[in-house]
């Protein structure tokens, strides 16, 4: 089940120490203030970089407290939009001033809790602040700034959201009553208990999603709603298991060695032990695999012109070379998971979930790239290996424009040769 493979990784990361903190996700944050132990600006918002060199620099990324909002006001724990930290935007006045109460109060409340002098210095300056000379004087001659942009605070240089004492009193305050929830059996472990409403983190990173996040499990009409039952309760799971299993796709999408965004289909790789080998990296730029073969043939002891299919086994060790360098444990027997999404509104749809092992993934996709070795016409084409949108591309006028999910899908799935069940029959390929 995807769910419960999901939890397992989440609860892997937490073990190694990889984990978010509780209630936590990956944000872009493009403003800090910097304020000094009185709570005093020490100098105007300071802007982040996530040192994109094209295009327009959204910010920087942080692990920062995260909410799941709806019409009701949530404020966030010391890093939120500018609605909420200064009550500027271009919604209604008397919601602003709600929403910027609702942050000072929270960061009140996490200064007597914490009992932290840094934290008190923020609350002493928003109960100071001047929220339209503040924007007049910092903000209003900045043609970067949204009220929509994140703001986080630093004190004497420490960002206080890395903070232990701030993470464990978000975690403390985002702790559900289980007294108000739903008693039901849970999908994922199969316990009675407490189940979730609606899903306390959501899952970013979806190519073509939306940017605040979306679900993986809810119902938003009646046709999908069974017994009464609605949003996230139409599939019963824990509130941690919910957290772990949105928590460990947004690490997975986080980071470019374990996902991969083509096509318009967004995937997420993992393993059942150690490390993640880098397919979806291999799958998009394959140069270094096309050099490392070209590079063992130069070696060889006996160069011959090459045929028109390729050898998957010098594939194969190139591979294994590729996926074991210094330092990384690779488990040629852990099982390894791929999970193919799209977007469907505010909510993800799963369009592949295939499941294989490390060994197997390996030959898979030593055979994939095999299958495109072609007889060279000069040296310079001798080990020539293709990215999958090339591959995609060729195939249509403007893939750019056009509809490409089931001919990427197609392309990820295939790896032959087909392995035999236990029954002898031959199996649909499970992945690359």
């Amino acid at each position: 089940m995807i769910l419960s493979q999901l939890v397992a990784y989440a609860d892997r990361l937490e073990r190694d120490g990889k984990a978010l903190p509780f209630m936590y996700t990956p944000q872009v944050i493009p403003w800090l203030i910097d304020l000094d132990q009185r709570g005093q600006l020490r100098g105007p918002p300071r802007r982040t970089s996530s040192g994109a060199l094209k295009g327009k620099d959204p910010g920087k990324t942080f692990n920062a407290p995260n909410v799941v909002r709806g019409v009701d006001i949530k404020p966030k724990l010391l890093a939120d939009k500018a609605e909420f930290v200064f009550g500027l935007g271009d919604g209604n006045p008397e919601r602003l001033a709600k929403q910027r109460q609702a942050f000072l109060k929270l960061t009140q409340a996490c200064a007597e809790a914490s009992g932290r002098g840094d934290v008190r210095a923020v609350a002493t300056f928003l109960e100071q602040l001047d929220p339209v000379a503040f924007h007049a004087e910092h903000l209003a001659d900045k043609p970067d700034y949204k009220s929509a942009d994140q703001f986080a605070f630093v004190v004497d240089g420490q960002l206080l959201i890395e903070l232990p004492d701030v993470q464990r009193y978000w975690a403390e305050i985002c702790a559900p009553a289980a007294e108000e929830a739903v008693q039901a059996q849970s999908l994922i472990s199969g316990e009675f208990g407490p189940t979730i409403s609606i899903e306390p983190v959501k899952i970013k990173g979806i190519f073509g999603g939306q940017m605040a996040g979306m679900n993986y499990i809810s119902a938003n009409a009646s046709a999908f709603e069974s017994y009464g039952l609605r949003g996230s309760r139409i599939a019963p799971v824990g509130f941690d298991e919910a957290r772990k299993y949105a928590t460990a796709l947004n690490v997975l999408l986080s980071d470019r060695k374990t996902s991969l965004s083509v096509g318009g289909v967004s995937y997420a790789f993992w393993t059942s032990e150690g490390d993640v080998p880098p397919v979806g990296p291999l799958i998009q730029n394959p140069e270094v695999l096309g050099g490392e073969v070209k590079q063992r043939r130069l070696l060889g002891a006996k160069r011959q012109q090459r045929a028109v299919q390729s050898d998957p086994a010098e594939y194969r060790d190139a591979l294994n070379s590729i996926f074991r360098p210094p330092g990384v444990t690779l488990s040629s027997a852990a099982a390894f998971y791929s999970l193919g999404m799209t977007p469907s509104g505010s909510r993800i749809a799963v369009r592949t979930h295939l499941q294989s092992t490390v060994a197997e993934t390996t030959a898979r996709l030593a055979a994939y790239f095999a299958s495109q070795a072609m007889a060279p016409m000069s040296e310079e084409h001798d080990g020539k290996l293709y990215g999958i949108y090339e591959l995609i591309g060729a195939m249509y006028r403007d893939p750019k424009k056009d509809k490409t999910e089931a001919d990427t899908e197609a392309l990820i799935r295939h790896a032959p040769p087909r392995r035999p069940d236990s029954h002898g029959t031959a199996l649909p390929p499970q992945g690359v």
